[in-house]
């Protein structure tokens, strides 16, 4: 049975323990602030849609190489659009960068039409091989065409309200989808719903998996 003495010097290796463990995360933390291996910028401001540098390292680079070609955002915004909310935002924690974007916006019904089309259309050609833009009416509380929806949480789609002339797309690459600043409805149902379309990997129309590697058809068409 342990003596008073031995009881005591256990507490106090407990806590030393503690201390060095705080201590020792607390290093990592600032070694990432100081560094600036850590770093995040979002906006809400319409006039930096399309602005994809100057925020964090390799933004644009990996952005398009990695994870995205952001093919169901529209190339501009017009003066015809009604935009509800546009967000950005991006980071690094030294690994991989995180991105998320939303743009809710309203068209004319013929440019929502013309634009509904060029969603359904969409399609990536790489080394002889083609792969399609998903139409998804069971995963969304809207119909929806999803380019990527994978298990290493990248996610985009473009919501279609019908109704009001509505597109709303999304995109969330490494970060938490939930973390969105969007009404809960335009997020997917269930996040594992395309967990074997592809195997391990899920669903990317940016990716070709040959049985062994998932060669990334973005670098290809981004150079």
């Amino acid at each position: 049975m342990a003596t008073k003495k031995e009881k005591v010097l256990a507490v106090i290796a407990v806590i030393a323990g503690v201390i060095l463990w705080f201590g020792f995360v607390g290093g990592i933390v600032y070694f990432f602030l100081e560094s600036g291996l850590y770093s995040h910028y979002e906006t809400d401001d319409i006039s930096e849609y399309g602005i994809y540098e100057g925020h964090t390292e390799m933004e644009a680079e990996e952005l398009f190489s990695c994870r995205s070609l952001l093919m169901i955002f529209p190339k501009e915004i017009k003066d015809s659009y009604k935009v509800n909310q546009y967000y950005y935002s991006c980071g690094s924690a030294g690994f991989d960068n995180m991105y998320q974007m939303v743009l809710d916006y309203e068209l004319p019904e013929d440019e929502f039409e013309a634009e509904v089309e060029r969603l359904s259309q969409l399609s990536v050609e790489y080394k002889n091989q083609t792969k399609s833009i998903v139409y998804d009416t069971d995963n969304f509380e809207y119909p929806a065409y999803v380019t990527c929806f994978t298990k290493h949480s990248d996610y985009e789609y473009a919501l279609i309200d019908e109704e009001n002339h509505r597109i709303i797309c999304i995109l969330s690459c490494i970060e938490d989808i939930n973390r969105l600043p969007v009404n809960k409805k335009y997020l997917p149902k269930d996040e594992d719903a395309y967990a074997d379309a592809e195997g391990w990997y899920g669903y990317s129309m940016y990716h070709f998996y040959d049985g062994s590697n998932v060669n990334n058809a973005a670098v290809m068409m981004a150079e």
